[in-house]
This record gives structure tokens, sequence and C-alpha cells, in this order.
């Protein structure tokens, strides 16, 4: 959660996208300096998860692997898996898989992805690695 002196924090837009750029941008003009380049997750790490869902194969039966690709499906991106308590990219995995690890099986699973997947299916990430690339 970020402190409510964040600047544009109290904008409010109904592209959840548009309002995170806007908000990172102001952070960057506020901070002044030129290899600040701030990033906010649209969601959490898992969103980039949501990039291959066959690299939960590892992991998880195929009846789950199909359960994780059928959500990956119903969003135009990862990062546009709802963040919300009960929705959460995380949430959604644990309900498939209730003894995910985050921190060990989710490293695992994203090594087996590859960056370059990543930031094919997920914009608001791949713009960020951008800047920083430049």
């Amino acid at each position: 959660m970020l402190p409510t002196n964040t600047p544009c924090m109290d904008l409010h837009r109904a592209d959840t996208c548009q309002h995170v750029s806007e908000i990172e941008a102001a952070i960057n003009n506020d901070i002044g300096s030129a290899n600040c380049h701030a990033n906010l997750m649209v969601h959490e790490f898992e969103a980039l998860l949501f990039s291959e869902p066959t690299a939960f194969e590892g992991i998880m039966d195929a009846e789950a692997v199909q359960k994780i690709a059928e959500i990956r499906a119903s969003f135009d991106t990862p990062e546009d898996i709802s963040s919300a308590p009960e929705t959460a990219p995380s949430r959604r995995i644990l309900q498939i898989k209730p003894d995910y690890r985050k921190v060990k099986q989710g490293i695992d699973i994203a090594e087996k992805i590859d960056i370059d997947k990543m930031l094919q299916c997920c914009p608001h990430f791949a713009e960020w690695i951008g800047k920083i690339r430049e």
C-alpha cells in the first residue's frame, strides 16, 4: 500500500494501468532524477506467472494447469487479473493448489517462463523494463 501523500494517489481512473502510469510519472517527476524509473506492479508478482500457464506443469497436474490456462484466457493480459483480495493472482493459484509456495515455486515457475515471454504478455511490466534498458 502506498502512502496517502503519494503524488496522484487521489486521482481515480477506471483504467488501472493508466492510473498506475500517472502515479509512476508523478513519482518520477517528484524525485526529479533521470535514473529514477518508478514501477508499481499493477498487481502482485503472481500475475506475471500467468504469462505461460504450461510453466505450472512442474508443480500441478494437467487438470490444475488447465484451470490456470482458463483463468489466463479470460483476461486480455496477466496484468488484468483482478487484485481484489479474493481474486488476486496468488489467491487464484492457492485455490487450485493450496500448498503453493510463493517464493520457491514462484521463482521456479518464473524461470521456466522466461522474461521475454513475460514482457510479451505484460505491457506495463515491459514498459518499465524498456525504460531501464534505455
